[in-house]
């Protein structure tokens, strides 16, 4: 997610920033979900993955308003 984000800071034209961010937004809901795997087999405690997935959807909410004003 981070590296896609640096990426979308150099993007050269709103569309290539469009394009950029929405790999962010995959990648984040691809992160979202490999959390809550961790959480869902008990790989990990939940007291401690809930956090984790609760901070990707908060990312995921403030990515997908990045991409939606940038459309405008």
């Amino acid at each position: 997610m981070g590296a896609n984000d640096q990426e979308a800071d150099a993007a050269t034209s709103q569309r290539d920033f469009i394009a950029k961010y929405t790999i962010v937004k995959k990648e984040t809901k691809e992160t979202h979900y490999w959390l809550r795997f961790l959480r869902d087999t008990k790989l990990i405690d939940k007291t401690i993955v809930d956090s984790y997935i609760q901070e990707c959807q908060e990312i995921l909410l403030i990515v997908s308003k990045i991409i939606e004003n940038t459309k405008k």
